[in-house]
């Protein structure tokens, strides 16, 4: 095996935080192996070159939740597990790399340049073979009316935030298009491709509310040839107008029910992957392998700096010092048989080329002493001030074991520096609404999802103040400056000292606390090749398949 390693502000909020709630009530779904960062790799599965694959057969992969929604660029797509599920369908003209780099993907670009850095022009020159599953050419009409969508409130579009950078899109012909940029932004790679051509994107109905049994035209070496919901299926199959290498797989088949049904199904033979869920015996069936990658996904406590003691740096400052990372990854080491990574940056992760730990360790004396400063008494194991004793609400929701496991943590090392938390319950379906959105809580804990470019993403949990996915109740001049030098750099290695400047910024804020990188890890039948999880890494499907000595199909 090789290891590669309230009003308009409450309803963008609610759509904002639509995933990191998916990802607090399904974070179960992850199993993760020992602390340290070298036991989980990038990516993890068994590598084999072309011809060691077998020409043919099915691949069936089992997930939790069929997607209420089958268009990856629609926030209904994005927020549930769609584009994982369309991976084998869909293309672009950049390829993100294990480490986070990228690369031009010669099936859909030639060639993708920066042409002019003030302003930022990107021209990308397409491939003359690509087309869309219709058998439609991918043009620049395409890109022209992608972005036009994406940046358009009538659509229900979840964009990367790069794209509202984006000026215009200049057409130089059918094949060449520059995207001119109104200020640099050093996520540009994100935003450069048309992921949907524009027979979808220039019909916002077409857009909005098409794709619930049906999925986006194809444009990759498979195509969706079924979607049922009477048997929660979603057959793929090869893409007859994919103009690339020839997928070894003759179909993909998506089976998608509760955790224990799929355990089960694995167990007769029925499924070639599955989620480690909620594995009683944290056992790997006869037949499998336990594939186990840090993912992008990582868990953190959110303090609402907006009211109340947390308003006061020095008493987040102390939570912060309080929190242990190392028990939050061992708890998932009980829990689960497996634990993550320590974390304690905002933008970057572990693996990513270019992350830098900042090195913060627990240190509960330096917090009494935090509080102290900030005029609260220590005192009988309990921190007051004025008679008052510091006590903050921690909201998580009914029947999410992760999050209640992590919130007690998180009550216990605070007592350790006298502070008080108490634990509400909230019903799930409300949770958000009624909590998040509008703020109603000092503390809460959920997971955020990085990615390859993720610089303008992760300033959106920070700055501005009404920005829909900024919980905090802060925005500091400072973190939106440190920010805004990290979005614009375009060379990487001073973009790197930049984030750095933002991760020391955001660790003194103390309003976003990271606590640990959530394991990927699924079982997978052996004789797979090719297929596993990743953290970064965008898996090459055309080689995809079972290894030739397989007696599986």
């Amino acid at each position: 095996m090789i290891r590669r390693s309230p009003g308009l502000l409450s309803g963008a909020r609610r759509f904002a935080f639509l995933t990191s709630l998916l990802l607090v009530l399904s974070a179960c779904s992850f199993f993760a192996e020992s602390s340290e960062e070298e036991s989980l790799p990038t990516s993890d599965y068994v590598a084999a070159a072309a011809d060691e694959v077998a020409e043919g057969g099915t691949l069936t992969l089992g997930a939790v939740m069929m997607p209420s929604n089958l268009n990856p660029a629609h926030v209904e797509g994005l927020n549930t597990d769609a584009p994982n599920i369309l991976a084998p369908t869909t293309g672009s003209a950049v390829r993100v790399l294990a480490d986070g780099r990228w690369e031009v993907d010669k099936n859909y670009a030639t060639s993708v340049s920066v042409i002019d850095r003030d302003p930022l022009v990107i021209e990308v020159e397409l491939s003359p073979k690509a087309v869309w599953e219709g058998g439609t050419p991918i043009t620049s009409k395409d890109m022209v009316s992608f972005v036009k969508a994406m940046k358009d409130s009538s659509y229900h579009a979840a964009p990367h935030p790069a794209i509202s950078d984006i000026d215009k899109v200049e057409v130089e012909s059918d094949l060449s298009y520059r995207v001119i940029f109104k200020r640099p932004n050093a996520d540009w790679p994100a935003v450069i491709y048309p992921t949907i051509p524009a027979a979808v994107s220039s019909k916002r109905d077409v857009f909005n509310t098409l794709f619930i049994d049906r999925a986006v035209p194809s444009n990759g070496p498979f195509r969706v040839a079924e979607v049922s919901t009477a048997t929660n299926t979603i057959r793929l199959e090869r893409n007859p107008r994919w103009w690339g290498t020839t997928p070894k797989l003759d179909e993909i088949i998506w089976r998608f029910a509760e955790s224990e049904i799929l355990n089960t199904a694995f167990d007769l033979g029925e499924l070639d992957m599955a989620p480690m869920l909620h594995m009683e015996k944290n056992t790997v069936p006869e037949g499998a392998t336990l594939r186990a990658s840090a993912s992008s996904s990582w868990s953190q406590l959110t303090l609402n700096g907006g009211r109340g003691p947390l308003a006061d740096a020095k008493v987040r400052q102390a939570i912060s010092l309080a929190l242990d990372r190392d028990e939050f990854a061992e708890d998932q080491l009980e829990y689960l048989g497996k634990s993550g990574i320590p974390l304690d940056t905002v933008v970057m992760m572990p693996g990513q080329i270019g992350h830098e730990d900042l090195g913060i360790t627990t240190d509960v004396g330096e917090a009494k002493d935090l509080l102290k400063e900030a005029g609260w008494k220590v005192s009988d194991g309990k921190a007051s001030k004025g008679g008052e004793a510091l006590e903050l609400v921690l909201p998580v929701p009914e029947a999410a074991d992760i999050p209640e496991r992590r919130a007690a943590i998180v009550t216990k090392q605070l007592a350790e520096i006298g502070i008080t938390v108490k634990t509400e319950v909230v019903a799930a379906d409300t949770f958000y609404e009624k909590r998040v959105i509008p703020l109603d809580f000092d503390l809460v804990t959920f997971t955020r999802r990085g990615s390859a470019f993720n610089v303008s993403q992760s300033r959106q949990w920070f700055t501005p103040l009404d920005s829909p996915q900024n919980f905090t109740g802060k925005a500091s001049k400072a973190i939106g400056s440190a920010f805004r030098t990290a979005v614009t750099e375009l060379d990487a290695d001073k973009r790197v000292s930049a984030i750095g400047e933002v991760e020391e910024i955001a660790h003194a804020q103390a309003s976003v606390v990271p606590l640990v990188v959530i394991p990927a890890a699924w079982v997978v039948r052996d004789g797979v090749v090719n297929y596993g999880p990743t953290q970064f890494e965008q898996l090459d499907w055309t080689v995809v398949g079972w290894h030739t000595d397989s007696v599986e199909k």
